[in-house]
């Protein structure tokens, strides 16, 4: 008797190449694209069994390549895979957003961050600089740290906005663990890097917390607007003399 399963493979690349990932369920998206990584097995037990463990789609592109490959089936080849997708992902996502020419307004550049950085597994920061033009410069990393705290000067970020020229900047960092709402130590950072930049002429436009499924930004709130109707004042200048002792954690 012949093999029922002869040509499914086949088959299933020719329905893909034909009407795309319509009318696939989660499991066989993974069975499809499991096949290159695992060529000499039926992937569409694995599949499914991902699925079942992980709880979703998005569930399996968002667990631990280690957990991935202790899947019945999986072998770490096909973790690293699987662990590739989201960060392609964000990359595209980030590429296909980020603004050729200049920058049409604070929303923009927060949905540019988003799809950026919501991927992030620990907490990162990065600064967008632009020019006087509002043309953006590009998006830099600071520091990268552990999955709830990132140990990173406001001295560090002011050498970076002044190594890129940037007349203004944008402040991002990632809460990984789902809540975007600031800190007290993520204000007091916040405060810190905005004074010691307005002293060097370069203007913060914002600051953003980004978690995965949302984020928070510090100009929505209103804080940009409030630091913006004080005047530096010579206790603010003191302050930015001690400036490099606020530290984001």
């Amino acid at each position: 008797m012949s093999n029922v399963h002869e040509g499914h493979r086949e088959r299933m690349r020719e329905r893909f190449l034909t009407v795309g990932l319509d009318g696939f369920a989660p499991h066989e998206v993974l069975e499809l694209y499991l096949y290159p990584h695992i060529p000499m097995k039926d992937t569409n037990p694995i599949a499914h069994e991902l699925i079942r463990t992980f709880g979703s789609f998005a569930g399996v592109l968002d667990a631990d390549i280690h957990d991935i490959a202790a899947v019945n089936g999986m072998t770490m080849k096909a973790a690293a895979a699987i662990s590739l997708l989201k960060p392609m992902f964000g990359l595209y996502q980030s590429q296909r957003l980020a603004p050729k020419d200049s920058l049409p307004n604070r929303a923009s550049i927060a949905v540019y961050l988003n799809a950026l950085l919501g991927g992030c597994t620990t907490e990162e920061i990065h600064m967008v600089c632009l020019n006087g033009k509002s043309v953006l410069i590009g998006t830099f990393p600071i520091a990268k740290g552990s999955e709830n705290t990132c140990n990173v000067s406001v001295k560090t970020i002011a050498e970076c906005a002044l190594r890129q020229k940037a007349a203004y900047v944008v402040l991002a960092h990632t809460h990984p663990g789902g809540d975007p709402s600031p800190s007290v130590a993520d204000m007091q950072f916040t405060r810190a890097c905005y004074i010691l930049l307005k002293l060097m002429g370069i203007n913060m436009l914002d600051h953003l917390i980004i978690a995965p499924s949302s984020y928070y930004s510090f100009y929505d709130n209103d804080f940009m607007l409030d630091m913006d109707t004080k005047q530096l004042s010579p206790t603010i200048l003191q302050l930015a003399e001690n400036i490099d002792n606020e530290r984001l954690e």
